[in-house]
């Protein structure tokens, strides 16, 4: 399968060997947000009514951020990502682009309406994104200032779209309009309910997106035919 093919369409597959059929140095930025398992421990009714979810990462198994990382790092021409994580990532992550010697940021976005507080903690309204990338990436200066803040304060939460973690559209148009040119290829491996490749679509850029779940799957598909490819 040739690259043009694999482009602006959302592919069930477990990412990691759909990624392995991918042509090397083919992707101009990555953004994508994996599953990590602080937010589907435990039970209640969230744990309740994301039992599919639960069950998608637990078949994944443990995620492998540095085997990730490095898989990403032979398909994208130039290093350029965001890379969503739980805290228990975070720093696995930051020493991964410390050790290549790439540039990092940490990202924060401060959530509208985060869960309710478990005993003896801080509310947890806040979630991270370790932005890497090399020196030579796009990186789109020009912009209103308040674009490039590392934390994202929003009165706007996300739409559910039936998925427990999904980010706001304007947090994923921000990262693909910053580091990111038109018809660049943006490349999501755990595309959710489908928010980069709406993101990608909207802004003129070609997206490739592979999600696990069927049902993920279907929901971003819908939501990408509600507007045309190629705006």
């Amino acid at each position: 399968m040739t690259l043009e093919e694999m482009t602006n369409k959302v592919w069930c597959a477990d990412c990691l060997e759909f990624m392995k059929q991918m042509p090397d140095k083919s992707i101009d930025l990555v953004v994508t947000d994996p599953p990590y398992n602080y937010q589907i421990n435990g039970g209640g009714s969230l744990g309740k009514k994301y039992d599919g979810y639960k069950e998608r990462v637990n078949n994944l198994g443990d995620f492998n951020a540095r085997q990730f990382l490095n898989l990403i790092k032979t398909k994208l021409k130039i290093f350029n990502a965001y890379v969503w994580c739980g805290k228990e990532e975070l720093l696995n992550i930051a020493l991964w682009a410390r050790e290549q010697k790439l540039n990092w940021n940490i990202i924060v976005w401060g959530k509208p309406n985060p869960m309710p507080a478990y005993n003896n903690t801080y509310l947890p309204d806040l979630e991270f994104c370790v932005f890497i990338r090399q020196t030579k990436a796009t990186f789109n200066n020009g912009l209103d200032y308040k674009m490039y803040r590392r934390m994202l304060i929003h009165p706007i939460g996300a739409t559910n779209f039936e998925h427990p973690t999904v980010k706001p559209l304007w947090i994923i148009e921000r990262a693909i309009k910053i580091s990111s040119k038109l018809n660049d290829i943006i490349l999501d491996p755990f595309l959710g309910s489908g928010t980069t490749a709406v993101a990608a679509q909207v802004l003129g850029r070609r997206f490739i997106g592979i999600e696990l779940s069927e049902k993920y799957c279907q929901i971003a598909r819908e939501r990408l035919s509600q507007k045309p490819l190629g705006i």
